[in-house]
């Protein structure tokens, strides 16, 4: 009788024994699977995210020498995305369909979230600026232009305004008055003009061509470098220099990506790459007084 019921207590220590060892099994299992599922959403959280980025065809190097930074410091090769009308990179930022766009000097970026209704911000340190200049492939200097001379600038707000400005500064024509930042100089605004220039306003990405067929243009180095036309040999060139750089949704500026923007911007690596590829055509925003 007592070799049986020590059979039987035996027999049920080992079921109480194997339901433990099992419990504790299962119980590892958990927590290993939770351990390698938290492994796995920590990884995620830390990858770095591929970055959506728009421009214009002339510069595209600019972004892609700020996307090769990016990738030196972990990222995937950001998606460049080109646009070949001035506001199509700046209204792919407020839909949101890209991370940030390289096209327009910061004023037209603040006139554009205004008349949009969005908030954008051009990201800091500024990348570079682009000289503007009155070129003409008909005339050597500012006096030989005749009566009645063709002169084509950009018609948007901005960059119409600062046009006028030049040809005012040029002695071509006088202004009403407007300090600047305090409205746009326009057409109207025109009091004075002594050889009656016949000043046609056009989308700038038209001016450089004008330049080939009008008796003189204003337009950005970078656009008469892309008509065959020497950025640096030009009638009259502004001394009014407007920051270029990237520009975000002000939602994204806390964002980790923006912050190693800055230190790509700033690298000697990047500024060796722009410079040896530009060569004047664009000039580095910290290197202005190097200008011609």
């Amino acid at each position: 009788m007592k070799e049986r019921m020590r059979n039987i207590i035996s027999a049920g220590l080992i079921v109480i024994l194997a339901f433990v060892m099992t419990a504790c099994a299962g119980k590892e299992q958990e927590k290993a699977d939770k351990d390698e599922a938290q492994g796995t959403e920590k990884t995620e959280d830390t990858e770095k995210p591929v970055l959506k980025f728009a421009t214009l065809g002339a510069m595209e190097p600019t972004v892609r020498f700020v996307a090769e930074g990016l990738v030196e410091l972990g990222y995937p090769e950001p998606e460049i995305s080109l646009f070949d009308g001035n506001e199509m990179p700046a209204t792919a930022v407020k839909d949101g369909d890209v991370d940030g766009a390289l096209a327009n000097h910061i004023l037209w970026v603040q006139n554009f979230a205004e008349e949009n209704n969005c908030e954008l911000t051009m990201l800091e340190p500024y990348y570079f600026i682009t000289p503007v200049s009155l070129y003409s492939e008909k005339y050597k200097t500012i006096e030989e232009l005749p009566e009645g001379a063709q002169i084509t600038i950009p018609n948007d707000p901005t960059n119409r305004d600062k046009a006028l400005r030049m040809l005012r500064d040029a002695g071509l024509i006088t202004l009403k008055d407007i300090a600047e930042g305090e409205n746009y100089q326009m057409a109207i605004d025109i009091v004075d003009n002594p050889k009656n220039l016949d000043i046609v306003e056009m989308d700038i990405m038209s001016t450089g061509r004008a330049i080939l067929e009008t008796d003189a243009s204003i337009t950005t180095a970078s656009i008469a470098a892309d008509v065959d036309v020497d950025p640096n040999v030009y009638l009259f060139r502004s001394r009014e220099f407007r920051e270029m750089g990237m520009f975000v949704r002000n939602e994204s500026l806390n964002e980790e990506w923006v912050k190693d923007y800055a230190a790509v911007i700033n690298s000697q690596e990047l500024k060796d790459k722009f410079n040896d590829y530009y060569k004047g055509v664009y000039v580095l925003y910290d290197e202005i007084e190097n200008i011609e």
